[in-house]
Order: structure tokens, then C-alpha cells, then sequence
């Protein structure tokens, strides 16, 4: 048995690095790693295990350095990320002199020329390249044989990627341990209890979104039966507020409904968000989820303009979405939009589209991102190809900082002004407060929209 520390850096902002996708929080929150959540139950049953994460225990570079002290890990797996890659370097190089631990990275930064990353980070062990799978288990023990997903420093210093092997179909997961997470301050902001749990019922995606980096990893789901057994361990813990991280929570009907009459089925109800492809969201979808305790829906709308939507296979209409959020309503859910602005092929009357379909689906919230060329996707590769982008590293964030290039029909100082735009016109809006303020329900809830409301007005000024 290892001593086993997850580590999530230290850094200045609010710093969310987690499945294979990094980000400056653009509101007050923070919510699990779900990379580590997912790990500790396939860790904890043959290892020691213990967590830091500096990022929401707000540790600077010693604070940090003195915590990873105190676990003396055998073994550490950390997170890194594009947004942070820079800052994360010095501070996991002292960590690696101080502890000679096995150093075990996860992150989007790893998913193009990881080669290059060994080279510059001379006390890299590894790369984990699936954190699902039980490849982890030999990377932590150093026997390699039959690993998969991993890419790995051996002892003559070569450095060996082994195969890329995601399976698709049923998913069986040793149940988290939650409770690792639990005196941690995490927090989100459509949460309506203090305390949650984060889990994942299905794993990669079946939809080929050129810009998403979860689109390469095949889809698998859990079987309801072993959601059941998770589902029963927070009930336990005395947690009742779930934030369902799939990509897409359920993409075909009989599932949906099976989660859906599983969560109906128990004496003390869960309250739950969740992702939700638009495509999927009928009545009878919609009524089930609401019986079984979901509150709150997000939807990835991504552009105002049909002709774009097309573009990126989301072939759904503004009068098929005003529908669903109408159907929202209806039964009592609350709805995020969430919107990318700046995607190739738009243009500043795409992105006064997304502003007024914004406020005309009627949504309790909206979440306006600039794009960026996430590492490892074809899109990305595309506009390398094509020279719009430089290739090899460049600091990408989509929520607080400014485009970090322009088109021959967009330019990047127009994408940011419009996120801006959309900002006000969309918070400010006197019928937007008056109706946050009346349904807070509580001072608590009222407060933590303040919050998030002051930190995203704020990020306005972002660099």
C-alpha cells in the first residue's frame, strides 16, 4: 500500500482544472475536481489516500509545499492545465525535489506534444490519459505491464506512450469517497444546499463537437445499479444536492427516465443540476426529471445564430429552444444558457444574435464564454493548419480573459467587447434583479448571487 496524495496547485485566482478542460472560475465558485473524485474510489481500496487542493484552501507556494509535506506521499497525482501551466511548473518541480515522490500528471495540457512537456519537466513520471480506468492503479505501483491511456518516463529515460484504449459501452466504478472532499469549501452556484457531491453517470461523448476535447474519448455509461450504490453512500454522508457532470446527462430516453425513477424512488429526495442536450428534452423527459428532484437544467445553446449552430452540429432552432425553456418553466426548473462567442465562421451580427436570443429564451441564467482552441480537438488542429493560430503552447481561458485570436471576420477586441455587452444586457436588466431577489428563497442563496454576480460583472475588466 502507497501513500497516495491528490494535488490540485496553488494559484492566485480561482483555478478549475478538471476533465480535460482548464478555466479561471468567472464567478465567486469552485467545485470538485471531478478527475480526483473519480479517482479516490478506484485508489482508495489498495492505497493511502489524502487530497490538497490549494487552489479552494486559498494556499500560497509555502502553504501549499508545507501541506504536501505533511502527507509524505509515496505517490502524487496532480493537475495541471493550460491556464495555469506556467505557474503550475516551479511549484510542482519544488515539490518533486522535496518529496522524491512518483509524479503522476492529469490535464488538458497533455493532450498535444506531451513529448515536449517530458522534456521540460525533467521530474515527470507519467501521464495519466483516462482517469476512469484502473491503468492509474499500475502507474501508481510502477507495473506497466498491460497499461493503457498513460504515458510513461521509464527507468533509462526514454519516454513510452502506451496505447490509447477508450472503452466504450458499461462502466463500472468503485464508488468516491466523498467524504475526502467534504470539509472543503467547494461551491456552486446552482447548488441549493451548502454541502454536494459531484458524480459522473456516464463518461466521454457520442456527439462529434469539433471544439470540445471530451468529443475524443469514447462514450461508456454506469449501469443504474451502480449508481444506486453511490447514490446510497451520500445519502449516508447526509448530502441531498447532486451536480451531475456528464457532458450530457443521459443521451437516450430510457436511461434518462431509469436515473430519473431511481432518484424518485428514495425516502429522502436529492435536489440535482445537470447538462442537457436540447435535442433530448421533451414533456415527458422534462416532467420526470422535475418528480425526481432536478431544479436546475444547463443547455449548451453555444451561438444566437442558426447558420453557426449548423456549422457545429447543433442543428436545433430558436423556436425549437424557446420551447424547451418555456417547457422549463412549466415544470419548475430553473435554465443556464451557455453561449460561446467568438467561434470561427461568426460575426458581429452572429454575436448580436446570441445577445438577444439570450434574453429572449427567458433563461434564470446565461453563461457567455469566449471561445478558444481547446488542446487536442480537430478544430484546433484546423486553424493551426490553416495559420489563424500558431502552433505550440499559447495561454487560453474562456472565461475571464480576453480572445486570444482573431478571423478575417471577427477581430478578438470585438469578441471581447460583445462578451461584455451581453454581460450587461443580459445582469443588468431591472426585470433580471427584481426576479433573482424574489426567488432567492433564502438570505443565504440571496447572497451567493451577489456574489457571483459581482464577481462576473467584474470580470468585465479581465486580461
Amino acid at each position: 500500500m502507497s501513500k497516495v496524495l491528490l494535488l490540485n496547485p496553488p494559484n492566485d485566482l480561482l483555478c478549475m482544472r478538471d476533465y480535460f478542460c482548464s478555466k479561471i472560475s468567472k464567478g465567486a465558485h469552485c467545485y470538485h475536481p471531478v478527475d480526483f473524485v473519480v479517482l479516490s474510489g478506484i485508489l482508495s481500496a489498495q492505497h493511502q489516500l489524502s487530497l490538497v487542493d490549494a487552489v479552494i484552501e486559498r494556499l500560497d507556494f509555502k502553504g501549499a509545499l508545507d501541506a504536501v509535506r505533511r502527507c509524505n506521499p509515496d505517490v502524487i497525482i496532480f493537475l495541471t492545465g493550460v491556464v495555469s501551466f506556467e505557474d503550475d511548473g516551479p511549484f510542482l518541480s519544488e515539490v518533486a525535489r522535496l518529496t522524491n515522490a512518483r509524479m503522476i500528471g492529469l490535464g488538458d495540457v497533455f493532450l498535444e506534444s506531451p513529448e515536449k512537456i517530458f522534456d521540460l519537466w525533467h521530474w515527470l513520471d507519467a501521464v495519466l490519459l483516462d482517469f476512469t480506468t484502473d491503468d492509474v492503479l499500475r502507474l501508481v505501483a510502477d507495473q506497466l505491464q498491460a497499461t493503457k491511456n498513460a504515458i510513461v518516463r521509464m527507468g533509462d529515460g526514454r519516454v513510452v506512450s502506451f496505447p490509447i484504449v477508450h472503452e466504450k459501452g458499461d462502466w463500472a466504478l468503485m464508488t468516491p469517497l466523498h467524504e475526502l472532499f467534504l470539509s472543503l469549501n467547494y461551491s456552486f452556484p446552482f447548488s441549493r444546499r451548502n454541502k454536494f457531491a459531484t458524480v459522473l453517470t456516464n463518461f466521454g461523448c457520442p456527439y462529434a463537437c469539433d471544439y470540445c476535447t471530451v468529443s475524443r474519448f469514447a462514450y461508456k455509461e454506469r449501469a443504474v445499479e451502480d449508481l444506486q450504490l453511490e447514490f446510497n453512500k451520500l445519502q449516508d454522508l447526509g448530502i441531498k444536492e447532486i451536480f451531475f457532470k456528464d457532458q450530457a446527462f443521459g443521451t437516450e430516453r430510457k436511461r434518462i427516465l431509469k436515473i430519473c425513477d431511481e432518484l424518485s424512488n428514495r425516502n429522502v429526495p436529492f435536489g440535482w443540476t445537470c447538462f442537457l442536450r436540447p435535442e433530448l428534452a421533451d414533456p415527458i423527459i422534462l416532467e420526470k426529471m422535475a418528480l425526481a428532484g432536478c431544479h436546475t437544467i444547463i443547455f449548451g445553446v453555444e451561438s444566437g445564430d442558426e447558420v453557426v449552430r449548423s456549422i457545429y452540429r447543433r442543428e436545433y432552432t430558436d423556436r425549437l429552444l424557446k420551447d424547451i425553456f418555456s417547457l422549463c418553466r412549466h415544470f419548475g426548473i430553473e435554465t443556464v444558457a451557455t453561449f460561446m462567442m467568438g467561434l470561427p465562421g461568426e460575426t458581429r451580427t452572429s454575436l448580436e444574435k446570441t445577445i438577444r436570443l439570450a434574453k429572449a429564451l427567458e433563461c434564470d441564467y446565461a453563461s457567455f464564454n469566449v471561445f478558444v482552441p481547446a488542446y487536442g480537438t480537430s478544430l484546433r488542429r484546423r486553424l493551426i493548419a490553416d495559420g489563424i493560430i500558431p502552433g505550440g503552447f499559447m495561454f487560453m481561458d474562456s472565461g475571464v480573459s480576453r480572445p486570444c485570436f482573431s478571423t478575417d471576420s471577427l477581430n478578438a477586441d470585438v469578441v471581447w467587447s460583445m462578451r461584455n455587452k451581453a454581460l450587461a444586457e443580459f445582469y443588468a436588466r431591472p426585470s433580471f434583479l427584481i426576479k433573482m431577489i424574489l426567488k432567492a428563497g433564502s438570505f443565504s442563496r440571496l447572497l451567493c448571487h451577489l456574489k457571483e454576480g459581482w464577481a462576473i460583472m467584474m470580470s468585465r475588466g479581465s486580461i
